[in-house]
């Protein structure tokens, strides 16, 4: 299969990597492009200038740009002469994204909206989880993502529900990611407890990511803001009650009142 990547960052390049030694021929086009031509390089493939040109060659697009890049692209690709059959937009939000899809699904694409809930650093999706957003025709739609990440387990939304649940999923955690960067740089020595290296990990995990991520709307959305806001208010109140000699006391409530929440089943 020829496949048009638009997108050589950090997730971009996740894909072109498992996707060219699957034997599958690549196109890629990146708005920087010098990251599509160092990709083209490693992998052996063609760079790309003109993605729409491309799109004409290929039997599928895969979108890994952001979300408000990946709508204009999409809104576009729709009045184009098409070329592709399917199109796989693997952005952290779908909802800006809705009405495009029906466009290209207007004109005979298959579209799905996948978000992977895993990082670059994943090696094998077997047993991983993937949202599928909004799909129309379910079937084929999945057994296009599938095709793209084997072995992943698919958790079908509708698109509010999901990008409600990425303000907090991903949005949330890396705002709290970045907090405990900065306060910890700003510690003059911490010791290699189970809670630390936790707090590490979270921290790694949001230092890991490109300062184009921080630019997109996952992060700078007012949802992505006002979980952070709860979260620092939540802060507040337990600082409160540590204050108060009562964080004892918060702790058992707040025990008694949570239950651990697991992934949802996939199919």
């Amino acid at each position: 299969m020829r496949v048009l990547l638009v997108g050589c960052g950090q997730m971009g390049g996740w894909f072109a990597r498992r996707l060219a030694a699957r034997g599958h021929s690549l196109l890629l086009h990146d708005r920087t492009q010098e990251a599509a031509s160092a990709l083209s390089r490693e992998l052996g493939c063609e760079a790309v200038g003109d993605a729409f040109e491309a799109a004409r060659r290929a039997d599928m697009v895969l979108l890994a740009v952001p979300v408000l890049e990946a709508k204009r692209l999409m809104r576009s690709l729709a009045k184009s002469d098409l070329g592709f059959g399917s199109l796989v937009d693997v952005s952290a939000l779908k909802g800006p994204l809705v009405r495009a899809a029906e466009l290209l699904r207007s004109r005979g694409v298959i579209v799905a909206l996948a978000h992977p809930l895993f990082g670059p650093k994943t090696e094998s999706t077997e047993g991983t989880f993937t949202a599928h957003v909004e799909p129309r025709d379910v079937d084929r739609e999945e057994e296009l993502i599938r095709s793209l990440l084997p072995g992943t387990r698919l958790i079908r939304m509708n698109w509010r529900d999901h990008d409600k649940a990425v303000s907090v999923s991903v949005s949330l955690t890396h705002y709290i990611g970045l907090a405990l960067a900065e306060t910890l740089s700003r510690s003059p020595a911490v010791l290699p407890t189970n809670s630390m290296r936790l707090a590490k990990g979270l921290a790694e995990v949001a230092l890991s990511e490109s300062g184009s991520f921080y630019d997109d709307l996952v992060m700078t959305s007012g949802s992505a803001r006002a979980a952070f806001r709860r979260y620092i208010r939540a802060c507040e109140r337990v600082l409160k009650a540590s204050e108060g000699g009562r964080l004892g006391r918060f702790h058992g409530r707040l025990r008694g009142a949570t239950r651990a929440r697991t992934p949802p089943d996939g199919t």
